[in-house]
């Protein structure tokens, strides 16, 4: 669920005004396994190409169970992209996005950031994506209560409040109030 987001170029500009690179730098793999926080590198399609250790501890699944797999299913658990989607935005745009938002799945909160390596056409060939946790910065703000954080989050969004309260205090259908 987004909260603020932001677009900004990606590097330096060719003649005609996009980036070309054919693929992430040599090394770039060991600079990706040592990031504390989940970070993938995705196709243009949303589909999940490679995951760190930090994504597949967060959700449990082993980089075999990841591959292939779409990440707003994994992440979101839905079965298309999240309002506010940074990769979407790229889509779009060929440009760096990025987006605070809510991965209900995870209970936590994340500045998502998105990257995208072009071909020499200026396609999208693969999105690199970290996800910074920002949840103990979000409640700090908040004043440290995780129920204001989830609150805040909430009301930072287009749904109603109602139905999450419910979905999250696991009341039984009709017994929301």
């Amino acid at each position: 669920v987004p909260m603020t987001s932001r677009k900004s170029p990606v590097g330096r500009r060719s003649q005609a005004g996009i980036k070309r690179v054919s693929s992430p730098s040599p090394g770039w793999e060991a600079v990706f396994r040592v990031l504390h926080d989940p970070g993938v590198i995705l196709g243009p399609d949303f589909s999940l190409l490679h995951t760190n250790r930090a994504a597949q501890e967060a959700v449990e699944l082993s980089k075999q169970e990841l591959k292939g797999r779409h990440c707003y299913d994994v992440f979101h658990g839905t079965h298309a992209p999240p309002p506010g989607c940074p990769l979407a935005k790229l889509n779009a745009s060929k440009h760096a996005e990025t987006a605070e938002m809510e991965v209900e799945l995870l209970r936590r909160a994340y500045r998502i950031s998105c990257a995208p390596i072009l071909d020499e056409d200026g396609k999208i060939q693969s999105v690199i994506h970290p996800a910074t946790d920002i949840t103990k910065r979000m409640q700090t703000s908040l004043g440290g209560s995780p129920l204001s954080h989830f609150l805040a989050m909430r009301l930072n969004t287009s749904e109603t409040l109602q139905p999450s309260l419910c979905k999250e205090a696991k009341s039984k259908p009709g017994e929301c109030y």
